[in-house]
């Protein structure tokens, strides 16, 4: 299981990107916390590549992703890391 602080569900979403406020008790104060799109996208690419190149191909490098060994380039770079 991968948890991803200041994530939010609804960003996962292209079609209603920004359907924040209705759908959790998120008010406009919280909002500027949440991660923008762009880095859910991010996100979500580096790790399920990761987890796949892991189980498909057994490259076992990759496991220290899920491990807390190391965070792919991409996911430090959108991060601000």
């Amino acid at each position: 299981m991968l948890w991803l602080y200041d994530a939010s569900h609804n960003h996962f979403n292209m079609l209603n990107p920004d359907y924040d406020l209705g759908s959790i008790k998120i008010d406009l104060g919280d909002r500027a916390k949440i991660m923008n799109q762009a880095s859910h996208m991010t996100t979500a690419k580096a790790y399920m590549t990761a987890y796949f190149r892991w189980q498909l191909y057994n490259a076992q490098e990759y496991a220290g992703v899920f491990q807390g060994e190391w965070i792919p380039a991409s996911v430090a770079q959108a991060a601000g890391a």
